[in-house]
């Protein structure tokens, strides 16, 4: 289901090239008329894998006044798509965020669903029925607006219309012409009375055609005044627009996406009104102050005799911060929800909340231990980049902590995750600008990219019988970054012979036993064991002898020849892997891998390999692979594919045994 806010998003700058744009397939715009050639199409040419095509898509925004003269928004989404596969059925299915904690408070209107099929060469029409139309709450402060168009298949077309309305002119926010699909025809006209100074940022690099003009409007108030003033149309149109899809290495492509942001600075009428809505991240911070429970982080802990307690047990920091978030845990569950408004209470009594729940609860807990605790907001990496263009406090989806013992050293830690540790963070959570807010006085920035080494190590010990039979032992230890992920790894499965499984069949071996050391346990390490057998290929006298029972990076990821935007990569790291390979008796060795040396200085990054042989029964292969950048420009794409091409050979290398 598709969840559409219509509130204000953060993303990059581009310019937007105007010409005249026809779509590929002609579609008359006008709700309802929908054309045979529309119904009976069954693909795409242009993406043939697209599940979805929209055929047509309006976005139109209007910032003017309500008739009691209060500045109000109006806002129209209407959307013609095409289902082309069993995939895309769900896309119509439809939920729209709206807030309530305003007045007047926002609602949604005028919804209109009509889904379009051909049945025996005659065309049917099923429209939504006012019943299948659900309104619930979500929150104390949002309600949603849910619903599916009826009877769709393989090949209807599906045309949808609804317009939200709300007092908050100032969150026109990101409006987007380009999407997970691709599009036929998309719209964007956005409208506003002269007293409003936006400032507009654009951004995508398809092309997008850009008109703006004027007209006199007239207005009639319910006191019966007429007021008359300017109204600035902007008008933006592209055409055969393709899909925005998961790249590898990069965690938010809709930020890269074709895109107009629209930010209120001012509303002014001269000798009338004047305000100022530009703003700064220090007002942000006042506001979260005022309006977002701030206070909770700070307030006194509910379970202070149980903290101190399970603090006296030890008198090292990482050990203490990591009984107490424990002791949190185990009162308040994790949702697996991200929020940045804490309501302590209510999930202390529930058992369960989200990460700023939790994270609050184990500020006061850790406070009543003696540390310094500030909260910390951040927009995640899936979320895109914040920018210092759209200052906002719905900037921010997540909150965690920055604490400090008695001698001023600072640990970063979100103690709703089950495998971080202090310092240890998601990767996603690794954003150079966290905003820290105290309870009082300036908030600041922290950079908390390079808050720890990550590193895994493994070393594998392998004996090769004269037939090619593999028996060996395989230790592998993660450290800081890389043991979240081995230990998010082994979460994944229910059972160890489910985590067995999947390690059979990533590296073509059979694990004979395994030990797995910290996957329960809230620290910085976790390490894994185990014995195994494989088979290389023997023939002729000769026996072939992979030495990489893992290849650490994938060919796959930069397989695309181009690619428009950046790449992310999880976090600096160092990977050591070291083989050591016992020959039978009775043969030598034929040929060795050759030693290799590599730097890329786009990725910030070096290889070291060698293979020796001892020259009586031992073979040892070490690896060392570093990198240093957390972010490769689109425009070093292809000095980075060639690096990665590179490396990706190394882990196919081969040592030859010959009898005699």
């Amino acid at each position: 289901m598709r969840i559409l806010r219509l509130v204000s998003a953060l993303f990059f700058l581009a310019a937007f090239p105007s010409g005249l744009l026809a779509q590929r397939i002609p579609v008359n715009p006008r709700f309802g008329a929908v054309s045979d050639e529309e119904i009976l199409m069954t693909s795409y040419e242009p993406d043939t894998s697209a599940s979805v095509l929209i055929l047509y898509r309006h976005h139109e925004v209007d910032a003017s006044f309500s008739a009691t003269g209060r500045p109000t928004r109006k806002e129209t989404i209407t959307e013609r798509v095409k289902i082309l596969k069993e995939s895309g059925k769900q896309f119509p299915d439809t939920r729209i965020l709206y807030r309530t904690n305003c007045s007047p408070r926002e609602f949604v209107s005028d919804i209109k669903v009509s889904t379009y099929n051909m049945e025996g060469g005659k065309r049917t029409v099923d429209k939504l029925s006012r019943k299948m139309i659900f309104d619930e709450e979500v929150s104390e402060t949002l309600r949603s607006v849910s619903f599916s168009a009826p009877n769709v298949r393989v090949g209807s077309v599906v045309e949808m219309s609804f317009t939200l309305t709300s007092p908050y002119v100032a969150d026109i926010g990101t409006l987007e012409l380009q999407f997970a699909h691709p599009v036929n025809w998309s719209e964007v006209t956005v409208s506003y009375a002269e007293y409003f100074s936006f400032n507009r940022m654009e951004r995508g690099g398809h092309p997008c055609e850009f008109t703006r003009d004027s007209r006199t409007e007239t207005l009639m108030f319910d006191r019966g005044d007429r007021f008359s003033f300017t109204l600035n149309v902007d008008r933006y149109k592209a055409v055969d627009v393709p899909a925005i899809r998961k790249a590898p290495h990069c965690y938010c492509p809709a930020q890269y996406c074709l895109a107009v942001d629209y930010d209120l600075h001012s509303f002014v009428i001269p000798g009338v009104a004047f305000e100022d809505f530009s703003t700064s991240w220090d007002r942000v911070d006042e506001q979260i102050r005022d309006d977002l429970r701030h206070g909770e982080f700070f307030s006194k802990c509910r379970f202070a005799d149980e903290v101190q307690a399970v603090a006296s047990s030890t008198a090292e920091d990482l050990a203490r911060i990591a009984a107490i978030r424990d002791l949190v845990a185990e009162k308040v569950k994790w949702n697996e929800q991200y929020n940045v408004i804490p309501r302590t209470a209510k999930a202390l009594k529930a058992g369960s909340g989200d990460t700023a729940d939790i994270n609050a609860i184990a500020a006061t807990a850790l406070a009543a231990a003696g540390y310094a605790v500030e909260p910390v907001y951040i927009r995640t990496r899936n979320r895109g980049v914040l920018a210092d263009y759209h200052v906002s406090r719905d900037a921010y989806n997540t909150v965690l902590l920055r604490v400090t013992n008695g001698e001023g050293r600072t640990f970063f830690l979100d103690a709703a995750r089950k495998y971080t540790a202090p310092n240890v963070l998601p990767e996603t959570y690794l954003v150079p600008r966290a905003r820290v807010i105290p309870r009082e006085g300036s908030g600041y920035w922290e950079n908390l990219t390079s808050l720890s080494r990550n590193q895994l190590t493994r070393q594998v010990e392998m004996t090769v019988a004269p037939d090619g039979t593999l028996h060996g032992k395989s230790t592998t230890a993660g450290y800081n970054g890389y043991a979240v992920q081995l230990k998010s790894d082994r979460g994944d499965y229910d059972t160890e012979e489910e985590f067995i499984s999947s390690i059979e069949q990533e590296e073509g071996i059979e694990v004979l036993s395994l030990q797995f050391t910290g996957a329960d346990t809230w620290g910085p390490d976790a390490k894994m064991d185990f014995e195994f057998e494989d088979q290389a290929d023997a023939a002729g006298g000769l026996i072939y002898v992979k030495p990489f029972l893992q290849a650490f990076h994938a060919e796959s990821d930069f397989r695309d020849p181009e690619r428009k935007i950046p790449v992310d990569f999880p976090f600096a790291h160092r990977i050591n892997y070291m083989a050591r390979i016992t020959i039978p008796e009775g043969y030598t060795v034929e040929s060795l891998p050759q030693p290799v040396r590599m730097v890329s200085e786009v990725a910030k990054s070096r290889v070291v390999m060698q293979c020796v042989y001892d020259g009586d029964r031992t073979v040892t292969l070490n690896y060392v692979f570093n990198i240093d950048a957390m972010v490769v420009p689109a425009e070093q794409y292809q000095d980075l594919r060639a690096y990665w091409e590179q490396l990706c050979g190394l882990y196919r290398s081969v040592i030859v045994l010959k009898k005699g």
